[in-house]
């Protein structure tokens, strides 16, 4: 077992291929995969990554997502998908597992999103309302917000493109 508890893979051209060799990584809390060649993030891709709490994958190529992809990421507090090229999010898929953990969800700078979906109501809203801050392109705010009526985002920030929801 591996001690490592950082680290840092940004600017290495790593592909989506060669992702999901972190399972022997138990105590790693941080991972940053800024800026490299990833498409897509798999079911397994995280596997075994139980004390994960920041998982930095902005700047990529990721268009897709997998349901479950950060089920195994318990402890995820933060979860950056920044300037990639994802077209849809399905909330209640890919957020599964993180319910009590997550606080901040970064889908900034993703041009090409057209939506931000759910499969099942509830479960969004189970799924999202713990976050304390939000962030989505301005194009998805609205709709976001509408689609969330009990959840309650007192300051909301336009920077640039971006929208910033804060708790």
């Amino acid at each position: 077992q591996v001690s490592l508890v950082y680290l840092k893979l940004s600017y290495n051209h790593i592909e989506s291929n060669e992702l999901g060799s972190f399972e022997r990584l138990h105590r790693l809390s941080d991972l940053h995969l800024i800026l490299n060649n990833i498409t897509r993030i798999e079911r397994d891709t995280f596997r075994g990554l139980k004390r994960l709490e920041l998982l930095d994958l902005a700047s990529n190529r990721i268009e897709q997502v997998s349901s479950g992809a950060f089920s195994d990421t318990s402890q995820l507090k933060s979860l950056c998908l920044r300037g990639n090229r994802l077209t849809s999010f399905d909330l209640t898929c890919v957020l599964n597992g993180l319910e009590t953990s997550l606080d901040i969800l970064d889908l900034g700078r993703n041009h090409e999103m057209r939506s931000l979906e759910w499969t099942k109501r509830n479960a969004y809203r189970a799924s999202v309302s713990q976050l304390r801050k939000v962030i989505v392109s301005s194009g998805e705010h609205k709709r976001f917000i509408e689609q969330s009526p009990n959840l309650e985002y007192p300051f909301i920030s336009l920077v640039k493109d971006t929208v910033v929801l804060v708790k």
